[in-house]
């Protein structure tokens, strides 16, 4: 267990101090900024420290997270998880699912708060401050 912590504490480092990552991308992936990462097809990483992973998600702020498929976090420290899901306030968090085909994003634009719905552009769940 000790050289499973120490192995994981050592590579977050090496990774923590790394420029820009990229891993099986393809398409037209971008990943600019530094410690920034993008896997996946399509995919934009282009704020300091943000991750991008899935198909055509785009995390643009700092500090930013957007996984899945069309997941969007455009404002800094944002979270965006699912599909055609959307962060776009300050230290917002949104989980699960618009109608990307439409072009309807579960967007949450209220910041320091979580969203969570599906299938939909209204939320099931809000938690606010």
């Amino acid at each position: 267990m000790k050289k499973l912590l120490l192995f994981a504490a050592i590579s977050f480092l090496m990774i923590y101090e790394m420029a820009a990552q990229c891993t099986n991308c393809e398409g037209t992936t971008t990943n600019t900024e530094t410690n920034s990462s993008a896997i996946g097809f399509e995919t934009v990483s282009t704020g300091n420290s943000s991750f991008a992973s899935g198909f055509r998600s785009e995390a643009t702020a700092n500090y930013t997270t957007a996984m899945g498929f069309y997941a969007k976090a455009t404002y800094t420290k944002g979270i965006a998880l699912g599909s055609a899901a959307k962060a776009s306030m300050d230290k917002s968090v949104v989980i699960g699912s618009g109608e990307w085909n439409a072009n309807i994003y579960l967007e949450n634009n209220i910041p320091r708060s979580l969203m969570v719905g599906f299938s939909s552009h209204y939320p099931t769940l809000f938690v606010g401050e």
